[in-house]
């Protein structure tokens, strides 16, 4: 989905979690505060060195803006419905199991893959038909990128990702030909790219392309 726009500020936020012992060390570090004076005429203990408990996915926010405006009939109503769609839970990989539609935001340099977190819309200006003209959305995305595959358990080797980039004229039916040999494996694409509608590609999208499903006998 192109953006009418480029979004004004992007922020990417990572953060990690730290755990003191449990137990204070009359062999760590006195605090900071300590080096002002003593308190009581003893030097307070300090507590050992951090350990690492998780890391937390990264989360991606910007605000972008849908402006149909001055277009003649223009309409955002596809880009809108959309990223609310990308909200929702696909259908179920395995019983009890749902896989959230991943989304690729791709400026530039700069990819980042993950499913919508938080999506805020806010209706800024409407047609006289009552239809939406400009809507300003902000959307925190967080980090959830795809498994990277091995070519067997023994070796470790990772298998190379390809990137397909979507020139006019081109489904997801005639890209999973070209890829495949097969036009019947677009569902392979449109999961691995988020994608819920396979005839409403827009031209300069970049696919990821998984690895081909036939070649271990599976689709």
């Amino acid at each position: 989905m192109p953006f009418g726009l480029n979004p004004t500020s992007i922020s990417i936020t990572r953060g990690s979690s730290w755990k003191a012992p449990s137990s204070r060390s009359p062999g760590a570090p006195s605090p900071a505060s300590a080096v002002a004076g003593l308190i009581l005429g003893s030097v307070p203990v300090g507590h050992g060195q951090l350990q690492f408990t998780q890391s937390q996915a990264a989360v991606l926010s910007m605000v972008v803006w849908f402006d149909a405006t001055f277009e003649e009939n223009g309409t955002i109503d596809f880009e809108i419905n959309q990223l609310q769609n990308w909200t929702c839970p696909t259908e179920p990989v395995s019983p009890g199991l749902n896989s959230p539609p991943r989304v690729s935001f791709i400026w530039r340099s700069l990819e980042f893959v993950g499913v919508i977190s938080r999506l805020t819309l806010k209706y800024k200006k409407f047609g006289l038909d009552g239809l939406p003209l400009r809507v300003e959305a902000n959307i925190s995305i967080t980090e959830n990128p795809f498994p990277v595959p091995f070519t067997n358990p023994t070796s470790g080797g990772i298998s190379g990702r390809r990137v397909h980039v979507v020139s006019a004229g081109d489904t997801l039916h005639s890209v999973s030909y070209a890829e495949y040999g097969s036009p019947g494996l677009w569902r392979v694409l449109a999961e691995a790219n988020g994608i819920d509608d396979p005839l409403r590609v827009a031209p300069g999208t970049t696919l990821l392309i998984p690895p081909d499903p036939q070649a271990d006998g599976t689709q």
